[in-house]
């Protein structure tokens, strides 16, 4: 889900920093630094479609649907956003209908990749 995160221009660049914080620790595989910069962004912006991508990564497939929903409200037919929303609707139909995991480690965007800082998230 790293492809679909992009740095949006429109942010301030105290916001920008901590977008890059934040995907500099989800490449880390440090979800919660990553999940706790994003929250702080919505405190600032509740419309940052960037901030609500990083959760809904960091979060259960039931959690990141919610967060993606949000995003496609706010940014209806984005191209990142969209393709997001796939992922998560995959991620979250593999959670109901596949049997518990056999201590495979696996991370919660497993196959697909959104969230990257060179990208600009548009639709704001």
């Amino acid at each position: 889900m790293l492809a679909s995160i992009r740095m949006g221009q429109q942010s301030t660049s105290s916001t920008q920093s901590t977008l890059r914080q934040a995907v500099k620790a989800l490449q880390q595989g440090n979800l919660t630094s990553a999940a706790s910069m994003a929250l702080e962004i919505l405190r600032q912006d509740k419309q940052n479609i960037q901030a609500l991508l990083i959760l809904a990564y960091c979060s259960s497939p039931l959690e990141s649907m919610a967060f993606l929903q949000q995003a496609e409200e706010i940014a209806p037919g984005n191209p990142s956003v969209q393709k997001a929303v796939l992922w998560g609707a995959h991620r979250l139909e593999q959670a109901v209908f596949q049997p518990p995991a056999t201590g495979k480690d696996e991370s919660p965007a497993s196959g697909f990749e959104a969230i990257e800082e060179d990208e600009e998230v548009t639709g704001r």
